[in-house]
Formats: C-alpha cells, structure tokens, sequence
C-alpha cells in the first residue's frame, strides 16, 4: 500500500528540517497554512506534527507555534518521552441490545497500550462532526468509530479516509480507497436467518420489515435478503416489505406501536416476520399483544440482536453478533496503520450465531 499522506506530509517537513531550510530556533508554517499547502485536513496535518514531536525535532507552544528544537532541547525531549499514545473511539450510544460488549472489548483491549478518548455521538451525524473536531485538538493517533446512522457517511469521516488517517470503521463497509473496517458477516447471518425460516415455517408468509433503507447497514441486509431470494427462486411480495417502522432511531413510541398494529391487521396472511434490527421486533411483539396475536403460535419473529439473559432462553430468536471478538480486531488493525503495518485485508469480517429464542422456536 503507498504511504499514508501523514506520512508524506511528515517526510517532507522533515527533511526540509535536516537540510537546514528550517534552521533551528526557527517557526515552521502554522497549520491552517500547512493543511492549505498540502491540500488536506486539520488532523493529517497535526498527526504529521506529532511525529516531528516524537522524533524530537520540533516544540509547539501553545499559542505561538511549533519551532525547531536545538540539540539542547532535543535531549531534554529525549527523556520526557514517556506519555502512551493517544487514540479516540466515537460510538453511537449504549443500547440493551447492542455495543456493551464491543466498548468492553475495546476500552480492556487498550488499556495497557493507549490513552483512550472515548466519546457518545447520541446517534447524531453533527455530535460526531464535533467530536471529530474535539479530537484533531486532542492530537489522537487513530480513531475507532461506529458512524450514526445516515444515507450517506458524513464530510468529515470521508476526509479522513482520503487522508488515509489511521481509521477504522466498526459494523460498516463503504467503496472508498483505503478504507478500514470490522464489520459482522451480514451475508452470513441473512442466509443463516432465512434457511431457518425455511426448514421451520417453509416460504409461505415471510414479511421483512425494518427501520429505514436509508441507514447504510441496514441496506445492506435488505441486498442480502433480495440476492438470497433470487438464488433461492424465493418470492417475498411486495407488499410484504415493510420500512419506517419507528419514527427515530433505536427507540419506539405509542405512535409506533399503533402503526404496527394497523400493518398487521392489513395483512392476516403473515405468519413469519425477519426485523432487520431488535427495535423493531420488539414494536412488533407490543403490536401483536395488543390485537391478541399470539407468538409464536400466531406469528413467528427472528431479528438482529436482542439483549443477553442471565439464565434461561431468551424471548427473541436473533442473530448475535460477536462483539467482543468485534473489539478486539478493531483496536489491532488500528494498531497496524498507527505503525504503518502492510495491511493484507482492509475488511475484516465477524462470524455471527444464530440464537433460538421462544419467538421463533425450532419445528419439531
């Protein structure tokens, strides 16, 4: 893989350094300019500065600039070079059902390794613009991140990427060069899904319903889904595909629930019903207790996730994601970009298991 633009930028800083065309004692060129000058963002620019700290070869001095350390001042460096590396990891927000064990993972991973900033976006796309921000300032040496949920993935992600900042996306996979990701084994887990579907109710009455195409993983399920279905000659009508279950994100309301239960009194032929993500199964199971639907014996659900019981077999049947294992190669392919590592695979994708709950028991 070519070097990332830190690096060049870095490089080239140095070596004017060593050729004396930034003589010591003297003021390297602000960051604004730098980051005009070689046509990339605030943070490439700082991490490139912070390799020209760790070699020793300049100070910054807050509010004055970064200089040209002299010999003197660069064995005085020398010794106070004892501070772990920095790393920021963004998350959307704690959920009953998703991410416990992946924070878990990661903040256990890398306690003995890095200074963890670890921050909530609320699953909102301008909270992780900001955070984004808040970490340039903080000089991090890499971010984890799992993005909001959005269409599109925001400006300032995008611009890291084609820094080729040390970056790794969790749970997302998108067609940029140099892009870095752990990600669950969607395909798997859909075909793990609908072949349970299959051999336990047969293809009669299957409904998909999920929050919005609009949301990235999301619509990669659905695309899982429609290619299992055209390899298995499998028809889902139309009608039968049911989006904008909830009005936000990773909640449901009253109004929610009541749109539910008009979607199931319009369509008694549904027996067997895939949410793509556990907030809408559970709107779902409010929906079919208030027109006396009986589940499973009335209708059947399977979803992404659920939360883990402490004993017993769970209400929902789902497919699990293994967040610790998730954790865990996140923060070791981070590891490698920060030390400019070859990195043989840049999508690293995580087995998934499917978990029988009461919902949608086995056939017997």
């Amino acid at each position: 893989m070519s070097k990332p633009l830190y690096l060049e930028i870095y490089k080239s800083l140095k070596s004017k350094i060593l050729n004396g065309n930034y003589p010591a004692g003297s003021k390297l060129p602000n960051i604004a300019t730098l980051t005009e000058e070689f046509s990339v963002s605030k943070i490439t620019v700082e991490k490139s500065m912070k390799l020209l700290v760790d070699d020793r070869l300049i100070t910054r001095q807050k509010g004055r600039g970064s200089f040209v350390n002299s010999d003197e001042v660069a064995l005085i460096n020398q010794e106070n070079q004892t501070k772990p590396q920095k790393i920021g990891f963004i998350f959307t927000d704690f959920y009953p059902h998703y991410g416990i064990d992946l924070i878990k993972s990661i903040l256990d991973s890398s306690s003995d390794q890095y200074e963890v900033l670890f921050a909530l976006t609320h699953d909102q796309v301008e909270n992780e613009k900001a955070t984004i921000k808040k970490f340039e300032k903080e000089n991090v040496d890499g971010i984890i991140v799992l993005p909001a949920r959005s269409k599109y993935l925001n400006s300032e992600l995008v611009q890291l990427v084609i820094d080729q900042f040390p970056l790794v996306f969790i749970d997302l996979s998108i067609h940029l060069d140099k892009q870095f990701s752990i990600k669950t084994d969607n395909r798997g887990a859909v075909k793990a899904v609908m072949r349970y579907i299959l051999e336990n109710n047969g293809p009669q009455n299957i409904s998909i319903m999920y929050g919005s195409s609009d949301d990235i993983v999301q619509h990669e399920r659905i695309q899982e889904i429609k290619d299992f279905c055209t390899d298995q000659s499998l028809r889902i009508p139309k009608e039968n595909w049911i989006s904008n279950i909830y009005s936000s994100p990773h909640s449901f309301s009253d109004n929610d629930v009541s749109n539910m239960v008009h979607v199931l009194q319009a369509r008694p032929n549904i027996h067997t019903i895939f949410a793509l993500n556990y907030e809408v199964a559970e709107t779902i199971k409010y929906a079919a207790e208030k027109i006396n639907l009986r589940i499973p014996e009335d209708l059947k659900i399977i979803c992404f996730d659920a939360p883990k019981t402490l004993y017993g077999i769970p209400f929902f049947t789902h497919i699990q994601q293994d967040e610790t294992e998730m954790g865990k190669k996140a923060l070791s392919l981070l590891t490698k970009l920060i030390n400019h590592e070859q990195i043989v695979n840049p999508t690293i994708t995580i087995p998934t298991k499917l978990i029988v709950g009461k919902s949608f028991p086995k056939h017997i």
